[in-house]
């Protein structure tokens, strides 16, 4: 493509180097022709000519977007007009020159403006510190951001030579109190930082107690993220800890549960333990009630996990379960088993009725452990809820009382004993029908017969109805029986059919076990009830009430029952031949 005859004129003025140019460009640059005023605006930026830039410093804040543009892409063309306005004496062109250097972002000006800031002679110095913190914080949003190639400079590396510059004036806080310099260290600094922690490990440096307030009260979200890092530093300062337990304001409380909402890990933990004081805490009522559900629930974790003072720890749990929201008091109910004494047992005692299934399964699970009275009814009962998370609680903290000791103890019970406790372990134990099943199976001629009493204790025929028919024709009239009485409950036609047909049996007391049964049927056929041991409730209720049974079969669960063998049947009862 051909190049004009005023890209030509343009490309000669830039690169000469005849002075006579900016002579002859200077006066047309308030044309008002806006393409030929940027001409000429770029043409002098080019040439650098100092008498052109030190008019737009002084003319910046009534310059056009488009002359801004022109100077923004020529990065560093303002940089020592602009050092001479900063250091300068003149109030306008310094605060030009200030708006210029934040508008250009030039960083290389840092060293210049920390030196007039740190000035406490200098009216300047306020507006100037001002403008070095500014230019901190845009730093922070550009390592924040996505990277912006149009920036032409390295975040990173610009970070380095601003903290390089920063620190030594950090150190020398007690010639100029300068708290926009401090500031604009910590906006930029990590947890790492040498200097950062040097001053933090000796309270008696003149910058510790500005830090430190800065990093106790500053709502820049910067500074709050270098304090909640040291979360994560295994070597953190005492200091950091201090810090973070002072803040009570509610921004940095729910950047900090944010921050720990995925769990505490073990190294998070050590540093919470060394918390001794959560000042936040004496404003808990107010910080609750702006907390969503999932931050009061990471809150509670938080507390616990300080060595703050217990009573009043104990005093939020119970706030948060009287006013809190749903994942807030299932974590107040849950934390309450850190705490004894009759408050905290009066507390547990009253979730029980709580409408929150959650809630309630904290409470059942904390009853026996707690020594309460009738916690082992309460538990008990606690198997009937409608809710699976409180019936689950229920049979953890039960769970020494299992099918393996109910069935080690089964010939030494009472029938009204065996119905009432076999019932209880069915909701207790949730493997109860799996080992009924492998008892009905197992070779024993004496096992079976067991487990087939079991089964009719249970009244779970039914259930079982595929593993008893088969021992209703078992070659032991013994086993026929104890089938038949089994079967005696089950409401199905199947069980009908295998009794009747036992009428025919070849054994005397077959048949008559099937004539007791069927009239058993016959007397109850119009009351089948979904859980036929429903009729001894109240032996079930004398048992629930009197825990002392318990004694009566409560074995090892890791109690092996002898397995027999075949050859028992003589010591059991009558060979297997008896004819009628």
């Amino acid at each position: 493509m051909s190049t004009s005859a005023w890209d030509i004129t343009w490309k000669v003025l830039r690169l000469t180097a005849n002075q006579a140019v900016d002579e002859l460009l200077l006066p047309m640059m308030d044309s008002d022709r806006p393409l030929l005023r940027n001409q000429i605006v770029d043409c002098l930026v080019r040439r650098r000519c100092k008498p052109a830039l030190a008019t737009l410093v002084t003319d910046w804040a009534d310059l056009d977007d488009s002359i801004k543009e022109i100077i923004g892409e020529r990065s560093g063309c303002l940089s020592l007009v602009l050092r001479d306005a900063i250091v300068g004496t003149d109030s306008q062109a310094c605060r030009n020159a200030c708006d210029a250097v934040l508008a250009l972002r030039d960083y290389t000006l840092v060293t210049s403006l920390i030196a007039v800031a740190e000035n406490d002679q200098n009216p300047l110095g306020p507006m100037v510190a001002e403008t070095l913190l500014e230019l901190a914080l845009r730093l922070y949003d550009e390592l924040a951001s996505p990277p912006e190639y149009s920036h032409r400079h390295d975040p990173q590396r610009v970070r380095d030579h601003m903290l390089t510059a920063l620190e030594p004036a950090v150190r020398r806080y007690g010639y100029h109190h300068c708290m926009a310099i401090m500031e604009a260290f910590l906006v930029l600094a990590s947890r790492d930082n040498p200097a950062l922690k040097l001053v933090l490990r000796d309270p008696q440096a003149p910058a510790y107690r500005p830090l430190a307030e800065l990093l106790t009260s500053s709502p820049r979200p910067s500074i709050m993220r270098l304090v909640l890092s040291f979360l994560d530093d295994p070597q953190a300062p005492n200091a950091a800890f201090i810090i973070l337990s002072n803040r009570r304001d509610i921004d940095f409380v729910r950047r900090l549960l944010h921050r720990l909402g995925d769990g505490l890990s073990e190294p998070v933990r050590r540093h919470l333990k060394q918390v001794e004081t959560v000042h936040w805490v004496s404003h808990h009522p107010q910080i609750f009630s702006e907390l969503n559900e999932h931050e009061q629930q990471t809150a509670v974790q938080v507390l616990l996990a300080t060595s703050h003072n217990r009573l009043q720890v104990f005093e939020v749990i119970r706030h948060v379960l009287a006013h809190g929201l749903p994942e807030g008091r299932q974590a107040a109910a849950a934390a309450l088993v850190d705490f004894k004494g009759v408050e905290a047992n009066s507390a547990v005692l009253q979730l029980l009725t709580d409408a929150d299934p959650i809630v309630q399964s904290h409470a059942v699970g904390q009853l026996r452990q707690r020594g309460i009275t009738e916690s082992l009814r309460l538990s008990i009962d606690a198997l009937d809820s409608s809710h699976e998370e409180v019936r689950a609680s229920a049979r953890d903290c039960l769970r020494e009382f299992t099918f393996a000791c109910y069935l080690a103890a089964f010939e030494g019970l009472d029938a009204d004993i065996r119905r009432s406790a076999g019932s209880l372990i069915r909701k207790i134990d949730l493997e109860t029908i799996p080992a009924l099943k492998r008892e009905l199976e197992a070779r024993g001629r004496g096992r079976r017969l067991r487990a087939l009493e079991i089964v009719a204790a249970l009244g779970v025929a039914d259930e079982l109805e595929s593993y008893v028919l088969p021992l209703a024709e078992d070659p032991d009239h013994f086993v026929r029986m104890a089938a038949l009485q089994a079967l005696a409950y089950s409401p199905t036609e199947a069980a009908q059919l295998a009794l009747e047909t036992a009428l025919s049996d070849r054994s005397v007391s077959v048949q008559q076990t099937a004539i007791e049964c069927l009239q058993l049927r016959k007397s109850t056929e119009n009351n089948w009830v979904a859980d036929p041991t429903s009729e001894h409730d109240s032996a079930h209720d004398a048992w629930k009430k009197s825990p002392r049974t318990y004694v009566a079969w409560d074995v090892p669960a890791d109690t092996e029952t002898e397995v027999e063998t075949e050859n028992e049947t003589e010591a059991v009862g009558p060979s297997v031949s008896d004819k009628p």
